[in-house]
């Protein structure tokens, strides 16, 4: 598509099937030869021949906003900014992002409509949109059965926003973060209680010996997650390898700072004390159930310390790990979250008898592997690949560490690179920006999780039918082998659009 000053352009968008409520989304050009100003998107509502609409409200257009991808590039169009009038330059492309909030009661047919453009001078194009609704009905987010667990980090949330640590007006913030969150369809609730930058349950050690802790942020911050719906899990992360724990001493008046060593009472001593207390609290609460005690990448060792540990205190208090080293596994039958570094151990039998059980197992990306990711130099489609990745090895879901660290760039609108040497790759801190604002690459691994949701209600509506369903079943295992790791390296695209098609044809014979 393109606008130049004599010529009206116009470009009809790829027809698009999908189930109700569905979050529709696509990628559109611009190229002006002498350059915009103003330039204005507008949607019209989406209709059907026999009238049925869904509201123009629901049509979410957004300029896609460039960012460096490096620490000297390349400019990945990553941003999605409001759809606030802007200038485009001369001889450029503009890109805009389109989402459609599919709505639940959304009659099936095929609606269309139109994305435009607009600009001072009379200027004009217009998207032709074709949007086809299948019968298949999808829960609301907040009913979803895949496990999503991406971290958020008050500290980033405090920096990006330029407040203070726990103000009202820190809150205000966390609380559009959690619920955008949670509208991605993230629903675990990562708690950092001490990081070397921040505490949030400060613990004193008083003169007469005890031990104190205050929960008072941690409780309105629990609370303020699972109000806005991160509330599938609450996972206590404990200082592990490289960290260290800090107390107030009483006696000394001052603050004193322990090296994380599980062999070394003077670190175990008062954890055991913190973890004793938490137990407590958490029962308090009502939040017992959901809770766990979490270890970030701990070697064996550790693990089986932390075990011994907590096992000392309370056998029923739940225990979470993300596991990046091998020989971890060996304690998974004590863990009741437990999270594989991405390609590390496969197993989607043993998922399935983890899922039966109550038990959570899931798999995680970081700064590894260098492919499929979810960097800013990613192709979005690795992202969505990792929905299907979830599906395919029957996991419970997926975590991924950073949802908002935007402290560890100088300026996230700029770049998402880390200015350290042997820094992670750009994007590894975060998938969103302030404000906040989503992603290319955060909208296409949201559809990853739609699409697990997708297979999920297929394979259950297939099992209910019993000898009728079994050919549709092996139909769905024969979609989910295509989704391979090395099969499809340099071709995740390809292979998810195919098992969108796939999928999509099981669909239509289910729900005619």
């Amino acid at each position: 598509m393109c606008i130049t000053p004599a010529t009206r352009c116009r470009a009809s968008s790829r027809a698009t099937r999908r189930g109700r409520p569905r979050r529709v989304s696509g990628q559109f050009v611009i190229w002006t030869g002498q350059g915009l100003t103003n330039a204005k998107l507008s949607v019209t509502d989406l209709k059907t021949d026999a009238g049925q609409t869904i509201a123009a409200e629901r049509l979410v257009p957004s300029w896609v906003r460039y960012v460096l991808g490096g620490k000297t590039g390349p400019l990945v169009g990553d941003i999605l900014e409001p759809s606030t009038p802007i200038d485009v330059p001369a001889e450029t492309t503009r890109p805009i992002w389109l989402s459609i909030n599919v709505p639940r009661d959304a009659a099936p047919g095929v609606y269309k409509g139109t994305l435009n453009v607009t600009a001072e001078g009379g200027r004009a194009a217009a998207f032709e949109l074709s949007l086809e609704v299948l019968p298949a009905t999808l829960p609301p987010v907040a009913d979803w059965s895949i496990v999503v667990d991406i971290w958020p980090d008050p500290w980033g949330v405090a920096t990006a926003h330029h407040v203070e640590m726990w103000s009202d007006e820190h809150w205000a913030e966390l609380k559009k973060v959690l619920a955008f969150a949670a509208d991605m369809g993230d629903n675990c609730l990562m708690v950092f209680l001490q990081t070397r930058a921040w505490t949030l349950v400060p613990v004193t050690h008083r003169k007469d010996g005890s031990w104190s802790f205050d929960y008072g942020n941690f409780d309105r911050y629990v609370e303020l997650a699972m109000a806005c719906g991160l509330n599938r899990e609450i996972k206590c992360m404990i200082p592990g390898s490289r960290g260290q724990f800090r107390y107030f001493d009483e006696v000394k008046g001052e603050q004193v700072t322990i090296d994380v060593n599980f062999s070394d009472g003077a670190f175990t001593d008062p954890l055991k004390h913190y973890l004793t207390d938490l137990d407590q609290h958490l029962r308090s609460k009502g939040w017992f159930d959901k809770a766990n005690v979490h270890l970030d990448e701990p070697s064996p060792g550790e693990l089986q310390a932390l075990i011994a540990l907590v096992d000392s205190v309370d056998p029923q208090l739940k225990i979470g790990v993300a596991a990046s080293k091998g020989g971890l596994e060996k304690a998974i039958d004590r863990t009741d979250d437990f999270s594989f570094i991405f390609g590390r151990s496969d197993n989607p039998q043993r998922n399935i008898e983890r899922t039966a059980a109550g038990k959570f197992t899931t798999f995680y990306v970081c700064a590894y592997p260098g492919q499929p990711n979810t960097f800013t130099w990613s192709g979005p489609d690795q992202a969505t690949w990792l929905g299907w990745y979830t599906a395919s090895q029957r996991y419970d879901g997926f975590l991924r560490w950073a949802l908002c660290r935007w402290q560890d760039v100088s300026d996230p609108f700029v770049t998402t690179s880390h200015e350290a040497k042997n820094a992670p790759a750009a994007g590894d801190f975060f998938l969103m920006y302030p404000g906040p604002r989503s992603s290319v690459r955060f909208e296409r691994l949201r559809e990853g999780f739609e699409d697990y949701e997708k297979v999920r209600i297929v394979r259950e509506k297939l099992l209910a039918m019993g000898d009728a369903g079994k050919q549709g079943l092996q139909e769905l295992d024969a979609i989910l082998a295509g989704i391979s790791i090395k099969g499809n390296v340099g071709k995740y695209g390809k292979a998810v659009h195919q098992a969108q098609a796939d999928l999509e044809a099981i669909v239509r014979r289910l729900w005619p």
